[in-house]
This record gives structure tokens, C-alpha cells and sequence, in this order.
């Protein structure tokens, strides 16, 4: 299961780097550009508040820090006991990793607006 998971993450890192590039290309409109450098900024805004602003209470002796990624997770056994923390290699790749699921999105409609741009203008060239 975390085979598949890492290998989607990477097609979703490649998809939004790709869509960069499509975007970029000669001949698309100003306004797919700035759609699409819109909602990246606003994708990176977002991952960074909902990675590092969002304290999420499962039950009263559970927290989670960060969503949909989380940083780090917080567990105690009782009201009276210390609360332990549970911190793994998501403190390093929860904002990377939130940040390319916000874009996501953006990238695939980007993307089919890049290439309907591309039919279109092989269509009138033609």
C-alpha cells in the first residue's frame, strides 16, 4: 500500500509539473496562465495554513496536527498522562505533500484547457 501511495504522490508531482510546462508553452493565453499561476499560489497558501494551522481533537486523548497530511500526531492514555507524539518522515513531507494534492486540481484543468487551446489552433491552421 505505500508502494502505490508514493507512486501516485509522484504522478500528481509530475501531472502539476507537467501542467507548468503546458501552461508556459508558446501559444497559450494570457488567461490560462494566469488561472493557473492563481491557483498554484493559492494551493501553496492553503497547504501551508492546513499543514501547519489545523489541530484536528479524533477523540478527547487524540490530536492530529495538519490535514489531509498530517505533521504529526499527538496520544495520551488518560486525561492525567502526558501526551506523547508520534512524528514521522511526514514532518518533512506533509507540505510538500499537501501542497501537490491542492494543485492537483488546477494542474488537470489546466491541462485540458491547454489542449483544447492546441485543437483549436490546429483546427483553424488546418
Amino acid at each position: 500500500m505505500a508502494a502505490a501511495l508514493t507512486i501516485g504522490f509522484l504522478l500528481a508531482a509530475a501531472m502539476v509539473l507537467r501542467a507548468t510546462f503546458a501552461v508556459m508553452r508558446k501559444g497559450v493565453t494570457w488567461a490560462a496562465r494566469v488561472f493557473f499561476l492563481v491557483c498554484c499560489a493559492a494551493a501553496l497558501v492553503g497547504a501551508y495554513f492546513t499543514t501547519f494551522h489545523s489541530i484536528h481533537d479524533v477523540n478527547p486523548d487524540t490530536r492530529i496536527f495538519g490535514w489531509p497530511i498530517p505533521l504529526h500526531a499527538h496520544q495520551r492514555a488518560n486525561a492525567t498522562s502526558p501526551w506523547l507524539d508520534f512524528v514521522g518522515p511526514t514532518v518533512i513531507l506533509a507540505y510538500p505533500m499537501n501542497a501537490i494534492l491542492f494543485a492537483l486540481f488546477p494542474a488537470i484543468i489546466s491541462l485540458v484547457w491547454v489542449r483544447r487551446l492546441i485543437t483549436r489552433a490546429r483546427e483553424r491552421g488546418a
